[in-house]
């Protein structure tokens, strides 16, 4: 019998989300999300660990960021509104790349 649930186990393991307070922050990471918060209210933090890497993903108005323990920024997102989705104004997404592959693209 545990060996047909091994795989559901596995499976569970590879990616798990947490919910989080600031003060439960590392203090790398919290110091980062003051500073891009700017005073604005923080709406949502999570933490998530998938294959034993951790980052936490934080939403700040219409912004969505992932930040690694470092507090280094690793993706920031800005929802757009429905307006702005029609228009095809007001995204703004910036994502650090890392890897040959992309390195190689950008210089295309």
């Amino acid at each position: 019998m545990l060996l047909l649930l091994s795989p559901f186990l596995a499976a569970a393991e590879e990616a798990h989300e947490k919910h989080l307070k600031i003060d439960e922050l590392p203090a790398a990471v919290k110091t980062a999300v003051l500073k891009l918060a700017n005073g604005t209210k923080v709406d949502d933090i999570e933490s998530e660990s998938n294959k034993g890497k951790v980052v936490y993903k934080v939403k700040i108005g219409k912004k969505e960021i992932t930040l690694h323990p470092s507090g280094r920024v690793l993706r920031m997102k800005t929802e757009r509104t429905e307006s702005e989705n029609k228009t095809g104004k007001g995204s703004e997404e910036s994502e650090e790349k890392g890897g040959k592959k992309d390195k190689e693209h950008d210089r295309n």
